[in-house]
């Protein structure tokens, strides 16, 4: 088991308290959960992340992570900021100035309290291949955002190919409405790319 205490002060300034804990109760479960309370973004919002992973016998492992964060936009803040973009994008057709004067034309409530995460609580599911094997690389992953129910899914695949060469590709897939933190980014998404390792 390991226990952490973090705590960072400046003078004149907001402080951060954090703590991590983490606990093996068996060669196949890792158990772990981070808190932290910071007043860097306004009000001072406290932030809990709790997770588990299980090894299976190929040496796959299966994570599950909850993480929630009191600074996160409430659902009426989130239909707040969206009603405010949408007015933004019809005024910006018919009059396209730069975007950071229409960046003046939201709440100043939101803008006081960035960095915000859109949601309050979020889930994150991953399934990944050995990672003592590096031929083959793969990961699945599954990103929601419990407050509007959007999601996000993601396939990671790398494929070794000589000794300091590696191919990858990276295929996402987003859910949920346009009103929603992943619904409202691109739909789908395929990179394809290499790694040289130079050493």
């Amino acid at each position: 088991h390991l226990i952490s205490i973090n705590v960072a002060l400046r003078d004149h300034e907001p402080g951060f308290v954090g703590a991590f804990a983490q606990y093996v109760p068996s060669d196949e479960w890792l158990l772990y959960s981070e808190v932290g309370n910071s007043s860097l973004p306004a009000p001072s919002g406290n932030t809990w992340l709790a997770g588990a992973s299980y090894t299976l016998e190929n040496g796959h492992v299966l994570t599950a992570e909850w993480l929630h964060n009191s600074g996160g936009l409430r659902p009426k803040q989130l239909e707040q900021l969206f009603d405010t973009a949408q007015r933004i994008e019809a005024l910006a057709r018919h009059n396209p100035l730069p975007g950071n004067v229409w960046l003046g034309a939201l709440p100043q409530s939101l803008l006081d309290q960035a960095p915000r995460l859109f949601g309050r609580n979020y889930l994150w599911l991953g399934w990944q291949s050995n990672p003592q094997d590096t031929r083959l690389i793969w990961r699945a992953e599954l990103t929601s955002n419990i407050t509007d129910g959007s999601g996000m899914a993601m396939l990671y695949v790398e494929k070794n190919l000589w000794t300091r060469l590696s191919a990858f590709v990276v295929l996402s897939q987003t859910g949920g409405g346009q009103r929603t933190e992943f619904g409202s980014t691109i739909d789908s998404r395929l990179t394809i790319g290499a790694k040289v390792f130079a050493f």
